[in-house]
């Protein structure tokens, strides 16, 4: 094969590469939760794209470059919709079970003391 069809075929596969977490992405996005995404899954993409730089910049493979910094991106993005739609479902769950009532009950000038986080005297 010539230089040009393996550079081709090199370009094809990082496209296909590259699009493989786009299903992750809307399916977060759409539900607006994380909670089927592994946190273990996400590092392992970020580390292993990290490595796949470094080792594709020295040899100047720039097919595996732009797949590698697509992947990167989109594991960062997941991380960060991960992280941001966990904490908006901690928040929601403390208003829809009450929360909102237990916090009128404290008077402003009470103090609380807690002798570890788990007794409140």
């Amino acid at each position: 094969m010539n230089e040009t069809t393996v550079n081709i075929i090199g370009y094809i596969g990082s496209f296909f590469i590259s699009k493989n977490l786009i299903p992750q992405k809307s399916t977060i996005m759409k539900k607006k939760s994380g909670k089927n995404i592994s946190y273990f899954t996400i590092v392992i993409n970020i580390i292993a794209s990290i490595l796949m730089l470094v080792y594709s910049i020295n040899k100047k493979l720039y097919p595996v470059i732009i797949s590698n910094v697509v992947i990167f991106v989109s594991s960062f993005l997941i991380l960060f919709l991960k992280k941001h739609y966990k904490v908006s479902e901690l928040n929601y769950s403390n208003l829809s079970n009450g929360g909102v009532q237990v916090i009128n009950k404290i008077q402003p000038d009470e103090i609380i003391e807690f002798d570890n986080l788990n007794n409140c005297i």
